[in-house]
């Protein structure tokens, strides 16, 4: 009677280190992609809170801007935003467009986020404010 040792061989180990080897790749690149997009969405939320007070910015000031473009840096969230501001006509001469860009200071290639608004030319009051 011979007695035969139970257990697994060493062929079905290694299958079974090779199926969890790439279960675990899989899992680890899925989770990195969830980090990246979660940077990616915070990222793209500063830039539109940056790209929207440029805009307001305009609307507030109550000058009417000139046509052009400027730019500038600004600190938000713990980090230096570069942003520009290209302001244009319309085919109604009382409205300018306001096309706004924003991405983190050295980033080289293109904008995080980009935004428009539109401004109305300032209105004179009708009759002077009361003393």
């Amino acid at each position: 009677m011979s007695t035969r040792a139970r257990g697994f061989t060493l062929i079905e180990v290694l299958i079974a280190l090779a199926v969890l080897a790439i279960a675990l790749g899989a899992a680890v690149q899925s989770a990195g992609r969830v980090v990246g997009t979660a940077d990616y969405l915070r990222a793209r939320t500063i830039g539109d809170w940056v790209a929207r007070n440029r805009i307001i910015e305009a609307q507030l000031t109550g000058t009417w801007p000139p046509v052009g473009e400027s730019d500038g840096t600004v600190k938000m969230a713990g980090r230096t935003w570069h942003w520009t501001r290209k302001i244009s006509g319309t085919p109604d001469p009382d409205m300018r467009r306001i096309d706004v860009e924003a991405r983190p200071q050295g980033r080289a290639h293109g904008p995080v986020t980009g935004m428009i608004g539109y401004l109305g030319r300032p209105r004179k009051p009708l009759r002077k404010p009361p003393p």
